[in-house]
Formats: C-alpha cells, structure tokens, sequence
C-alpha cells in the first residue's frame, strides 16, 4: 500500500494535476 501511495504521490508531483493531494490520503 505504501509502494501505491508514493507512486501516486510521485505521479502527481510530475503531472502537477492534483495540488490537493496529501501524502497520507486514502484512495
């Protein structure tokens, strides 16, 4: 689950989309 999180938090910091995303948040 940890390994998902980052690749999201990862993703978002690329594409920049989702400011709002807190990394703790659940999907």
């Amino acid at each position: 689950m940890t390994n998902k999180i980052i690749q999201q938090i990862e993703a978002e910091q690329m594409n920049k989309e989702i400011p709002a995303f807190a990394p703790g948040d659940t999907v």
